[in-house]
């Protein structure tokens, strides 16, 4: 019964690759109005933008207090545990960072018609397409930047209200004794998970490049705003997020038969699920790079991606022995330069 969460996870996969394998365009509809059909409406709103919830959100809530009820023999602290962690500690991390990534898109002259939240962050797009790729990537930074108010916010609750022999803030897991502490173990080890939570999601959403991560934003944009062709980019970011979902998962698997403490599943199912879906993602992204249609993805179709940055140039080919110019595209002078 605790590993059901894996299976969720593994099913979750599987289906991925059935739609990646037979709709390769459909896989990437990432537009608003797809995601709005599956997202749960909150009433709150950032800079006029509603706010929702993706269903991957509330799943992974009741996944986890199913699990609390018949999974465990100290069933009601689990649950509550599960309920404080990944219901109001959770919404609150994805929110900040979410709310960072809009300010810095107004700053930069951007707007936000809809923000969906998951457990990872935020999943729709947005920001200036008149900043060019640097613009971007300056957007993609502030959310994982945020996860350093966040993480400090729960680790000084912890280190400020922790019962004695707790155990240190970095820590991960949680353990049955700490939670048969009442009311205040059980916030406690919540506030110490969830800073833990807060350094993994700033670490892999500025390292790995795996859409819908804002990695790959940072990578691209960076890359881009450096003259580096967008194929080139497309490319690098395309084999960097194959190898670190490997490694992903590969953790992932090997984890999950070693932690027995209370949320050791979650955390190696996640480096599965993250490991797989990151594998897939990256290698469609190869793909269609591969076959010309770059246009299709929802990271590098974006206009700020294919900005000229150098005038309009002709280059003289030959055909039948007479000299014609041909106007290159955007992305050729990109890769040109």
């Amino acid at each position: 019964i605790e590993h059901l969460d894996i299976l969720v996870n593994c099913i979750g996969t599987t289906r991925t690759f059935v739609v990646w394998k037979s709709h390769t365009p459909k896989f990437f509809n990432m537009s608003d109005q797809y995601l709005e059909r599956y997202a749960t409406p909150t009433g709150l709103r950032i800079k006029g933008a509603p706010i929702k919830l993706h269903w991957t959100f509330l799943m992974l809530l009741f996944v986890h207090l199913v699990l609390a009820f018949v999974g465990y023999n100290s069933w009601w602290n689990v649950f509550w545990y599960e309920l404080v962690l990944y219901g109001p500690f959770l919404f609150v991390t994805v929110l900040v960072h979410e709310i960072s990534r809009v300010l810095v898109t107004y700053k930069l002259g951007g707007t936000a018609d809809l923000i969906i939240l998951w457990p990872l962050g935020g999943i729709t797009t947005y920001g200036p397409n008149d900043r060019g790729a640097w613009g971007d990537a300056m957007v993609a930074i502030a959310g994982p930047l945020s996860h350093i108010f966040t993480g400090a916010i729960f680790a000084i609750l912890y280190v400020t209200l922790k019962a004695e022999g707790m155990p240190s803030l970095l820590t991960f897991s949680a353990f049955y004794t700490d939670l048969e502490g009442g009311f205040n173990g059980i916030v406690m080890t919540a506030c110490r998970v969830s800073f833990c939570w807060n350094v993994f999601l700033l670490c892999v959403h500025m390292l790995v490049p795996v859409y819908p991560l804002d990695g790959i934003r940072i990578w691209a944009g960076l890359l881009r705003s450096k003259g580096v062709g967008i194929t080139k980019t497309a490319n690098i970011v395309a084999f960097a997020g194959m190898a670190l979902s490997f490694g992903f998962f590969v953790y992932g698997c090997f984890g999950i038969f070693f932690d027995t403490a209370v949320g050791g599943v979650t955390e190696y199912s996640t480096g599965v699920l993250l490991g797989g879906f990151g594998f897939l993602t990256s290698k469609m992204l190869l793909d269609i790079n591969r076959a010309g249609r770059l246009s299709e993805h929802p990271i590098f179709g974006r206009s700020c991606y294919a900005v000229n940055e150098v005038p309009s140039v002709e280059v003289p080919s030959t055909a039948n022995g007479t000299i014609s110019g041909t106007p290159m595209t955007a992305a050729q002078q990109a890769d040109f330069i």
